[in-house]
């Protein structure tokens, strides 16, 4: 996700593998065939900057860094870093969208026992916490049961909620916008099944839909289409490789399952 704002420099790469500055395909010209020669050999110090000048979405033409994410996306790390709570926390709207047109519901409102360990909170709900937490630790300097302390930190944390809402309206607003424009330039088709309706659920439980929403979490994921996920502590760490095998029959693999 994160890119280095460092200029890319290629001479420490070439000399690295004491190649000529000359050399083809070049580091900084061809990133892409340059890694799928190079990558197993150069360490991550030398690997993090081509995440300056490639991204995700290009990366996944590499197979050893397709692998590592996949390996990431099944290790306990990446169940839980890809999960539909922090993808819903993440990215609420996309969430919310799926959840409804899978089974004409929203996914869980934030109504729910805030003690159950798998309820999902937005941003705006822990950042409102944190806005809370800070008040009553830092106000007047620590100074506890401070007349206004209590009332300082619910306002610092309606205020933080209350963003967030609006941040999340502005959202919908934005989708809605674009379902509108691209109905409008898609030509009309007759439709072969009347009477049946298009928004039908696919899903019969919200937690299969939620299950399949983090399926589809995991493939962007792999593919390089997450924007928030941070993509670098993965592409460039060997230690998702995976058990030994080698490229090809972990391609064949891939291959089989999908």
């Amino acid at each position: 996700m994160s890119a280095s704002t460092t200029p890319f420099d290629a001479a420490p790469i070439l000399k690295y593998l004491s190649l000529p500055s000359s050399y083809d395909p070049h580091p900084k010209d061809d990133p892409i065939p340059f890694l799928r020669d190079h990558l197993v050999q150069l360490p991550i110090e030398h690997l993090k900057p081509f995440s300056s000048i490639t991204t995700p979405r290009q990366r996944t033409q590499l197979l050893r860094i397709r692998n590592r994410r996949t390996t990431f996306a099944c290790s306990a790390e990446g169940m839980k870093a890809l999960s539909w709570v922090e993808a819903r926390k993440e990215d609420p709207l996309a969430y919310e969208a799926f959840m409804i047109s899978s089974t004409g519901t929203q996914g869980m409102p934030l109504a729910e026992d805030p003690s159950d360990p798998t309820r999902a909170f937005r941003k705006g709900e822990e950042e409102a916490k944190e806005e809370r937490i800070w008040a009553q630790g830092s106000f007047m300097d620590g100074a506890k049961g401070h007349v206004g302390e209590g009332k300082l930190a619910a306002l610092l944390g309606q205020f933080e909620e209350e963003r967030e809402a609006e941040r999340f309206r502005d959202m919908k607003r934005e989708m809605r916008e674009k379902e509108r424009i691209q109905r409008e330039s898609e030509p009309e088709e007759e439709d072969d099944d009347e009477g049946e309706d298009e928004t039908t659920p696919t899903h019969d439980s919200p937690e299969d839909a939620r299950k399949s929403f983090e399926n589809v979490t995991r493939d962007k994921f792999i593919d390089g289409l997450l924007e928030w996920m941070e993509y670098d502590a993965v592409d460039w760490d060997e230690r998702w490789d995976d058990d030994g095998r080698d490229d090809e029959e972990r391609w064949f693999d891939e291959e089989d399952e999908s």
